[in-house]
Parts: structure tokens; C-alpha cells; sequence
């Protein structure tokens, strides 16, 4: 009871808050990402605190439609007149729009959670999954393209991110320094420690920090104040230590790769960036322990890479039967349960294998979850995120200089992110967590902002 109290005092907070200007609770939710772990129930239904926020942000949103009369009944009415297509808009509007050729395949994508929801065993589930990952995040993107228009809103998201990040950090450094709250003896041990944090288990760490790393490193040669700038180069050391002392040896690697890209597709730091590439490269040739763990993780041959081939193996058996549907939401466990080892050997010895929620690979994640169609909706959305890229900086050459500057940095730090989640991807679950699935839509909704201030006047005036 006391819980419901204070979780009701916390939201009435966040509505007056957020009322007056509504890109406020935009902010308050990117800070407060993690608090998808208070949870609680109404009426049965089970909530975390994280989903509550975005679900009051949208019923806000629409009652201030409604008051502003352009909330109609006949639902295609209204997205005809709040989310217009380009040529039907320029130089009418300053709202930010869903591009044509990038809504088709947000909306098969939401199409297809939809069916697999309708398809899995496991409905309760596969609701909460459903809600928590698709319908919510969405919900919010919607929010962030209506309100987050000029080049100091999306300041603030960078902020936001930064601040967040240098909390996540403090809580590291206390784990780092007592073990304070380390849920598991391996972590805990001083030779062995792992951080945890808010999460309760490593990797979630880098999964959330990485790509708000790429994202943060890139404009940080935006210009603005000093201790903004400050701020962000604290951030951005704050998530490398943190995902250091989380031991997320595939962040890590993702995040390099990602920060690399930026170094070299800058011309001021490309010679910098050689260099750097050069010498860990050397350093890993001469170095025989450096050599054979890079060898081991390039060609996932290490303890945690055979296990991940061994899922991948079993995954991909499991889908052979089920090649259109996947397992369906929430229902992986069971579905892989008939094509599961109990264990493998690795070294000589025998190694029990548990059953993993998700698959631990991008591609074979979202065609167990939502379908192949659901898997070929991420694959297109991802291709065209690619495509509003290129055009970003291909139609950015009308904008003045510092627009031009600063739209460069900020669609080379959407890039960077979206590489950073590909490839830790690769052997990790990027996306099907709470705060991970809005996190994604946050970074495809900056992109989405960032081509409309290429190719819609009024916008691109705003600052």
C-alpha cells in the first residue's frame, strides 16, 4: 500500500511536470530509463514504473490534441492531419513528421508483434512482452517527433542520456570499490567482479550504455558551452569504465568500433583514428595472450562463444519447423525446450547449458519472437534507417554552415548507434528489454528529426 502511494505521488509529480511542456517528460523518461524495475500491479495487470510514465505522456498528448481539436474520431483522419507526408507540408508546418518510406515498415513491424502476440501460447506473457516492447515504445516515439522539434531540444536528449549515464557510473564505482549489491559470487569476488548495478546482471550495462556512447562521442564537437561539453566528455569516460568493470567484452568491442567510425569519418581526426587503428593492431599481433583472445572473440571460440553457437544451433533447428510463426512472444523457452542440450563439452569438460530467454543473436531474436515477417520488418527498417541517412547528409547542402555542422555530427552519432546495436547484436539481445526497446526508437525518432530539418524549411529554422 505504501508502495502505490508513493508510486501515485511520483506520478502526479511527473504530470504536473510534464503538462505545461510536454518535451519535459520526454527528457524525464530517457533519465529515468531504468526504472522499468520498480514494479508494480493495477487491477491485476502488471506495470513498472517506466511504463506508466510513457503511457500518462501519451494520454496527455492526445487529451492536448483533443483541446487543440485536431484528436478526431475517424483514427485515419487524424494521423492524415498530425502526421501529413512531406511534399503535403513543406513550409506549413513546424511539426516533425514519419517519413513515407519509413513508415510502411514501422507499421509491418508493429503488425507483426501483433500477430505473434495472437499466435503465442503463452498470452499473459506475450501481452506484457507485447505492451512493454512494442506498443509503449512506439507510443513514445510518436510523443518525440510531435514535441522534439529544434536543435536545443535534442540537446537535451543528449543530455539526458549523459546525466543517466554518469549515475549508472556511481552506482559502478561503489560495486567496483565494495561489492555493494552483487547478486552472484563470481561477480562479487574482487579477482572476478563484475558490476551489476541497477540491472541485476552485467551485460545490461553495455547493452543501454554502448550505443548512447556512440551517440554521446559523436557530438561532442558540437558547439556549445564548456561545461556542457564537459558534462559529455565525463559521460561518455563514465560509460567506458562501466562497461569495463561490467566485463561486456561484446559492448566494449561494439562501442570501439563504433567510436572508430567517428574518428574516421571526421577529417580532422581521420589521420588520428589510422594511427590508433594501427597500433592496437600491432599491439595485438605482438602480443600472444592479446592475439589469442582477439582470435577467440572474432571467431566466437571462446567459454561464452561455444555456448552461443550451441544456442544459435538449437535456435535454428527449432526454426526450420517453425519457419513463419518463430516461437511466438515470450514462448522461446518453451519452444527450444524438445531441441535443447543439457550441456556441452568445452576444454575436456562437460558444461551444463541453460535455457536462455532469447536467442543472444539480432537476426535469429526477432524471427524467434515475432515472425519472419517481424524479421524482415527490422531488417527493411534498418535499410532505410541507412537510406534517411545517406539522404540527411546528401540534402543538408541548402542549410547554413552551423546547421550543416551540426546536423553532421548528429546523424554521424545515430550511424555510430546503430552499428554499435548491430554489432553487439551480433551476440547479445539489444532490444528485447524495456528500456532497450525505447532506446532504439529514441535514436530512430533523432534520426527521423534530423532528415526533416533536411528537406522541410520551417523546421530546419528552428533552433
Amino acid at each position: 500500500m505504501l508502495n502505490l502511494l508513493l508510486i501515485s505521488i511520483f506520478y502526479i509529480f511527473f504530470i504536473v511536470f510534464a503538462w505545461p511542456k510536454m518535451e519535459r517528460g520526454v527528457y524525464l523518461i530517457i533519465l529515468l530509463l531504468p526504472t522499468y524495475l520498480i514494479r508494480f500491479q493495477i487491477i491485476n495487470i502488471p506495470l513498472t514504473l517506466l511504463e506508466g510514465m510513457v503511457l500518462l505522456l501519451f494520454l496527455m498528448w492526445l487529451i492536448k490534441l483533443w483541446q487543440s481539436k485536431k484528436l478526431h474520431i475517424a483514427i485515419s483522419a487524424w494521423l492524415k492531419k498530425t502526421f501529413r507526408s512531406e511534399t503535403e507540408i513543406v513550409g506549413t508546418t513546424k511539426r516533425n513528421l514519419i517519413p513515407k518510406i519509413i513508415a510502411l515498415p514501422i507499421f509491418i513491424f508493429f503488425l507483426s508483434s501483433i500477430v505473434a502476440l495472437t499466435l503465442t501460447p503463452q498470452t499473459i506473457l506475450g501481452a506484457g512482452i507485447w505492451k512493454a516492447y512494442f506498443l509503449e515504445p512506439l507510443m513514445f516515439l510518436g510523443v518525440m517527433l510531435y514535441y522534439i522539434r529544434k536543435n536545443s531540444e535534442i540537446n537535451k536528449l543528449i543530455y539526458a542520456f549523459s546525466i543517466l549515464s554518469i549515475a549508472v557510473f556511481i552506482y559502478a564505482l561503489i560495486q567496483k570499490l565494495t561489492g555493494w549489491n552483487i547478486p552472484t559470487l563470481d561477480w562479487y569476488l574482487p579477482e572476478t567482479r563484475r558490476v551489476t548495478t541497477f540491472f541485476g546482471y552485467p551485460n545490461a550495462n553495455g547493452l543501454l550504455l554502448a550505443p548512447i556512447g556512440a551517440l554521446i562521442f559523436a557530438t561532442l564537437w558540437i558547439k556549445e558551452y564548456t561545461f556542457l561539453k564537459i558534462l559529455k566528455l565525463i559521460s561518455f569516460i563514465s560509460i567506458i569504465l562501466t562497461i569495463m568493470w561490467a566485463g561486456s567484452e561484446g559492448a566494449l568491442i561494439a562501442l570501439s568500433l563504433g567510436v572508430f567510425i567517428i574518428l574516421l569519418t571526421k577529417k580532422h581526426t581521420r589521420l588520428l583514428a589510422i594511427i590508433l587503428a594501427i597500433i592496437c593492431f600491432a599491439g595485438i599481433l605482438l602480443t600472444p595472450t592479446l592475439r589469442t583472445v582477439m582470435f577467440e572473440k572474432l571467431t566466437i571460440s571462446d567459454h561464452s562463444g561455444q555456448i552461443r553457437q550451441a544456442q544459435w544451433t538449437e535456435t535454428i533447428s527449432m526454426l526450420r519447423d517453425r519457419p513463419i510463426n518463430g516461437s511466438g512472444l515470450a514462448n522461446y523457452k518453451q519452444a527450444i525446450e524438445p531441441y535443447h542440450s543439457s550441456g556441452l563439452t568445452i576444454n575436456d569438460k562437460w558444461q551444463p547449458v541453460e535455457i536462455f530467454l532469447y536467442p543472444h543473436n539480432i537476426i535469429l531474436n526477432f524471427w524467434a519472437e515475432i515472425g519472419i515477417y517481424g524479421l524482415f520488418s527490422i531488417i527493411w527498417l534498418f535499410i532505410v534507417l541507412g537510406v534517411l541517412i545517406y539522404r540527411i547528409n546528401i540534402k543538408k547542402k541548402w542549410l547554413p554552415k552551423y546547421k550543416k555542422e551540426y546536423i553532421n555530427h548528429l546523424s554521424l552519432g545515430v550511424s555510430s548507434a546503430f552499428i554499435v546495436i548491430i554489432v553487439h547484436g551480433l551476440v547479445d539481445v539489444p532490444y528485447f528489454k524495456n528500456d532497450l526497446s525505447i532506446l532504439f526508437w529514441i535514436i530512430t525518432g533523432i534520426t527521423i528529426i534530423l532528415y526533416n530539418h533536411t528537406v522541410n524549411k520551417k523546421i530546419a529554422e528552428l533552433e
